[in-house]
């Protein structure tokens, strides 16, 4: 795996044009980076078929303070440009991120984290993929990050800008050790961090997809912004209603939480969150939701999806949905 990942980043066209199938399952050991390199194949542009084999993949994420100012992707691909990644599953692997700094040198960046991959652009696509007792964490960050700063986790996708899921999942039940699958700062999601409508050209699809696992956002008490968690989506920003849809997907979460923060667009919903502006459809979803809850004492919850409290936009569009 280590001898292709090493061909895709020096192939200038990253893939494009060329089949990847995996014949065994993958175990590859703990990696120990900086958030710059913490991925293992970037901008890829080919097909990666897993074959229904397995990867399973550890990776222990030092957040500098020198980065600041720049988008960071972290997941087994960087970045996905009209990438396909199918019958793929990870398995039994985590990502930990942690920094040394404090909470005044850590700002002004955006972190996007996914097993499968930090980015998606165009018309990439993750379809019949896995990801099973797997966890993000990410809570050293707690009281270090600031102001401007944001951290998008998630158990698939840090950043869909472009392309679909289908028939993704992702499993971890709850355990006392581990009560959380994904556990982090600013914006959490079950299957994507932040949906983004800004690329009008490509709609974003999520269909026939499903979370199981517990949910914990939480930001640094002196800190305001987006302090948001969610079942299928962390955030949705610019979704267009005419592109862009969440449909039959179903979320099992025993808790869904946001901790204690002084965030000012604090919010829970059991699909999705749009902290400003935009709007898309949502079909066909079901949410069982054991406990969810905004600590911060004026945050909102939604059974299925709505607004940060500072937003008085109208809501998505939700026909055909329970919880």
């Amino acid at each position: 795996f280590l001898a292709v990942a090493n061909a895709i980043a020096n192939d200038p066209n990253k893939g494009a044009g060329k089949y990847y199938k995996q014949t065994e399952n993958i175990t590859l050991t703990t990696k120990n980076v900086s958030s710059k390199d913490a991925y293992y194949i970037p901008n890829f542009k080919g097909i990666y078929d897993g074959n229904a084999k397995s990867i399973t993949y550890s990776m222990n994420v030092s957040l500098p303070a020198n980065d600041r100012g720049s988008y960071v992707y972290i997941g087994l691909f960087d970045t996905l440009e009209s990438g396909i990644i199918k019958n793929l599953i990870i398995r039994n692997s985590s990502i930990t991120i942690t920094t040394t700094e404090n909470a005044n040198t850590v700002n002004n960046q955006e972190w996007y984290t996914g097993f499968v991959g930090g980015l998606m652009l165009r018309n990439s696509s993750v379809a019949n993929c896995r990801i099973e007792q797997s966890y993000i964490d990410a809570s050293d960050l707690h009281d270090k990050m600031k102001n401007a700063t944001y951290m998008h986790i998630a158990g698939v996708i840090g950043h869909l800008k472009g392309g679909s899921l289908y028939e993704v999942s992702f499993s971890y039940p709850p355990t006392v050790e581990r009560p959380f699958a994904l556990k982090g700062v600013s914006c959490v999601g079950g299957l994507v961090g932040k949906l983004d409508g800004t690329d009008t050209r490509y709609p974003r699809i999520i269909e026939k997809c499903l979370f199981r696992g517990s949910l914990y956002v939480e930001r640094a008490s002196e800190s305001p912004g987006v302090c948001n968690v969610c079942g299928i989506v962390g955030r949705t920003q610019n979704a267009a209603i005419t592109t862009d849809r969440i449909s039959n997907c179903y979320v099992d979460a025993p808790k869904i939480m946001s901790g204690a923060s002084r965030a000012d667009e604090a919010a829970a919903a059991g699909i999705t969150i749009a902290p400003t502006n935009g709007s898309m459809n949502i079909y066909h979803c079901y949410v069982n939701v054991g406990t969810m809850s905004v600590q911060e004492n004026t945050g909102i919850c939604y059974p299925i999806a709505g607004r940060a409290k500072n937003s008085f936009n109208p809501a998505h569009r939700c026909e055909y949905s329970a919880a």
